[in-house]
């Protein structure tokens, strides 16, 4: 770390397909911010030690992402509103003269911007996984879209169910289940929204998808995947050539970012240099 600079770092496990090191620091640079950001590759056992560490090293914050979302929550001292209805955190902020640590949830807000002009008429949500992720963009639909119905289609049935009951106070009269994969056939094909809140189809393995039925994709369905890299996953794809309206997760990456970037320094993320960078790597949001 460069000297004079505090540190901002992501925590997860694999980190290898990360791009917020070249969003963060590309926004630094710009603005002339005594700050540098760096991945920290964290497996599950390995958390608390990681959070004693940076707190050792004096970070300004942290992201979050996959597998920590939740299980970071309880080393939080300061939880917001948004952490503790979804149960997961993505965003830290560290306070050096009081040692107290701040969890935020910027996943949803950074969802639901990007889903805007296309979720004015959403009515039945598909949404695939149970994880952090997935938590907030179902918290997300509940609060803040139109959707009547909601289903989270979930191998772990456990985890499913345990989805749906922590958000059932936000479902109000929405409809809110969860089902098993193998029988979820027909309500993916009557879905008019689809989102994939899985890692599968994340590099290094792009041919993974969270549903190979690829004849239930249709013209009135928008398919949102939060994965970035790559920018078009096969999910997308093969929603993209039976006629719906895709979304990748670069869009939401930025927007999350800017959120985060904001509570760590004070000031808005540099959106075009950040999008000028991404677009020089090869990396574009899809609508």
């Amino acid at each position: 770390m460069a000297s004079g600079h505090r540190l901002v770092a992501l925590l997860g496990y694999p980190l290898g397909h990360s791009l917020s090191p070249l969003i963060h620091n590309t926004s630094f640079r710009s603005q002339g911010l005594p700050f540098v950001y760096e991945l920290r590759a964290t497996p599950r056992e390995a958390l608390a030690a990681a959070i004693e560490q940076l707190k050792h090293d004096g970070f300004a914050g942290a992201n979050v992402t996959v597998p920590h979302k939740s299980s970071v929550v309880p080393f939080l001292d300061h939880a917001t509103d948004m952490v503790r209805a979804t149960g997961a955190a993505n965003t830290l902020v560290f306070d050096l003269e009081t040692g107290r640590l701040s969890g935020d949830n910027t996943d949803v807000r950074g969802f639901l911007d990007t889903l805007k002009d296309a979720s004015q008429h959403v009515q039945n949500a598909i949404i695939f996984g149970a994880g952090g992720a997935a938590r907030a963009v179902v918290y997300g639909l509940l609060t803040g879209s139109s959707v009547d119905a909601l289903t989270i289609v979930a191998r772990n049935q456990e985890r499913g169910e345990a989805l749906v009951e922590s958000l059932r106070f936000a479902a109000g009269t929405i409809a809110l289940s969860t089902c098993a994969p193998a029988l979820a056939g027909k309500l993916v094909r009557a879905a008019d929204l689809l989102v994939n809140a899985t890692p599968a189809g994340n590099h290094p393995a792009a041919h993974d998808t969270p549903w190979p039925a690829d004849s239930d994709f249709g013209t009135h369905q928008v398919v949102y995947d939060l994965i970035y890299n790559p920018t078009e996953t096969r999910f997308l794809q093969e929603a993209k050539n039976r006629g719906a309206r895709t979304i990748n997760g670069m869009a939401m990456l930025v927007r999350q970012a800017d959120l985060s970037y904001r509570q760590w320094t004070g000031r808005p993320l540099d959106i075009e240099r950040v999008r000028s960078a991404l677009a020089d790597a090869g990396y574009h949001p899809s609508s």
